[in-house]
């Protein structure tokens, strides 16, 4: 009829349906019946595959299949471009990237719990992992050259100002870390790629808390207990110059002027053509000679991702109530210049510390981080409570996690000589920090922060750790 190709009428399922042909040199659809209802089925239209469509609540909808059990619409290719497939993950609907324009896209997955992303492979590079952090989207930056840097965001100035109005005088230049939004001071952005990249080694054991923990007292623990026959340096060098904290340059970076100091003076004679604004501890860290023993107070994703598939890493945890305390008599200790890191008094730092508003915060994700870790067997989680309840059980269970093989009365003897006393008595001795106007070593006894907290701070931060502790089933020790 009139040179045009017209519809062919065919029984399909006993019924009787046109089929539609060639219109103009265009193939056109077969109309069917999908569940009593009269549908087409789109073939090719210009070279392009369309989806067979059908009609849910009156709406006209992409056909239909079944995928594990579930029935789901599967989108085909469009423009030679491969669109996405929905899929159940973990009892929800999400969709499943494929390839666009030769690009691996994301994968939408689980995480703790979330939603997320995960990103593949895109033009030879590795992309961002996104995670959700305070209800926000973060992502995890890779390089093309394999070398990996966190992604860094600058703190308002309206932030940075409350944070000082609330005690915080040297916090006038910060960022944030992400993953994890990890509150620190500017000077990270110099040292992030050069942290964030350590090289760690296999026999490296790696001491990892949030500030005022007991870093410095398991770090020296660990380093007697994997230098069983240099204990005469326990005496000739400070801990930090034995045990090296890797954040030192970010947090407390080295005065070029100080000619007392140990860490300076092996940095010139390693690295003379070097100035020492280039950084000194990480580079110091990197030239130890094995085993060595590595302090951070960096949360576990923002080090470097392979750190525990290398070595061993020993997180220390204590109680919030006398982690609080003890960072308050640090932060009121530290200057820079003239200017001390927190003015004010225990209760504003409390207010502080909950906002996330003190380095390294927040407080709870840094411990999270680790906590999801906890089964990992190169991960050990060491309790301060646990170490001054019973220090002979907890170093056998690092002798174990080390596999170190010492004796008992090798290990009372470690006890011995990181004892409280012992440790105060070297670092009145060689200070651990020279930015501290006071004693480093105060107390280092358990409950505290009861003997100076109000019953309504007390009551506060009862409150706050019970919100918090929803997600982990640690049992803190407060006697």
């Amino acid at each position: 009829m009139d040179g045009r190709t017209e519809p062919r009428i065919e029984t399909v399922d006993g019924r009787t349906e046109p089929r539609i042909e060639t219109v103009d040199g265009r193939t056109e659809p077969r109309v069917e019946t999908v569940d009593g209802r009269t549908e087409p089925r789109i073939e090719t239209v210009d070279g392009r595959t369309e989806p067979r469509v059908e009609t849910v609540d009156g709406r006209t909808e992409p056909r239909m299949e079944t995928v594990d059990g579930r029935t789901e619409p599967r989108i085909e290719t469009v423009d030679g471009r491969t669109e996405p497939r929905v899929e159940t993950v973990d009892g929800r609907t999400e969709p499943r990237i494929e390839t666009v324009d030769g690009r691996t896209e994301p994968r939408v997955e689980t995480v703790d719990g979330r939603t997320e992303p995960r990103m593949e492979t895109v033009d030879g590079k590795t992309e961002p992992r996104m995670e959700r952090v305070d209800g926000k989207t973060e992502s995890r930056i890779e390089t093309v050259d394999g070398r990996t840097e966190p992604r860094i965001e600058t703190v308002g100035e309206e932030e940075v100002a409350q944070m000082i109005s609330r005690g915080c005088k040297n916090f006038t230049n910060m960022v944030y870390a992400h993953p994890g939004r990890v509150l620190l001071l500017e000077s990270y952005r110099k040292f992030a790629k050069e942290h964030h990249n350590f090289k760690f080694r296999t026999d490296d054991v790696v001491v990892m808390s949030f500030p005022k923990s007991g870093t410095t007292w398991l770090a020296e623990t660990v380093w007697v207990m994997t230098h069983m026959d240099e204990l005469h340096l326990l005496d000739q060098l400070g801990v930090y110059d034995r045990a090296h904290f890797i954040d030192k340059d970010i947090v407390l970076p080295a005065d070029p002027e100080d000619q007392t100091s140990v860490a300076i003076r092996r940095y010139r004679e390693l690295f003379p053509d070097n100035s020492v604004d280039d950084g000194v501890y990480l580079k110091l860290a990197a030239s130890e000679e094995s085993p060595r023993v590595l302090m951070t107070h960096i949360p576990l994703q923002l080090n470097n991702p392979d750190i525990l598939e290398t070595c061993k890493v020993i997180y220390v945890v204590r109680n919030p109530k006398d982690v609080s305390l003890s960072f308050y008599n640090f932060t009121t200790k530290v200057t820079r210049g003239e200017t001390r890191d927190f003015v004010g008094e225990f209760a504003e730092f409390l207010d502080v510390l909950m906002s996330d508003q003190v380095l390294y915060s927040p407080y709870w994700e840094h411990i999270r981080q680790a906590w999801r870790m906890r089964h990992h067997p190169n991960l050990h989680f060491v309790f301060f409570e646990n170490m001054k309840a019973d220090g002979l059980e907890e170093v056998r269970k690092l002798n174990d996690f080390l596999k170190l093989d010492l004796t008992d009365d090798q290990l009372r003897k470690t006890l011995e000589v990181t004892s409280f006393d012992k440790m105060k008595s070297r670092g009145d001795k060689l200070p651990v920090f020279k930015e501290i106007r006071g004693k480093f070593f105060v107390k280092g006894q358990t409950g505290s922060f009861k003997g100076v907290a109000s019953p309504d701070l007390d009551a506060r931060m009862d409150a706050w750790i019970q919100e918090n502790m929803k997600e982990m089933d640690i049992k803190f020790r407060y006697n």
